[in-house]
């Protein structure tokens, strides 16, 4: 018998619990993989500036979205001469 194939939608569940690779963070989670604060990250979504999801009431951001974000914010400091 073959094993089931994972899918977007079972990724990161194991026997219904959530495991370490959720595919969205609650928004303390998402500000301490930031190593901001919470209002600091609530200002930046307000602000428009980082992306979100709202599912009801609740705000969730996607972990694969916030490392594509972090990768378009790195940034080179160039010394003056």
């Amino acid at each position: 018998m073959s094993k089931p194939k994972a899918n977007i939608l079972t990724a990161g569940l194991s026997n219904d619990r959530v495991t370490v690779e959720s595919l969205l963070a609650e928004e303390h989670e998402a500000a301490k993989m930031l190593h901001v604060s919470v209002k600091t990250l609530q200002r930046k979504r307000k602000a428009g500036s980082i992306p979100f999801v709202r599912i009801g009431t609740r705000v969730l951001y996607s972990v694969d979205t916030l490392r594509t974000w972090i990768a378009e914010q790195e940034r080179v400091e160039v010394p003056a001469s």
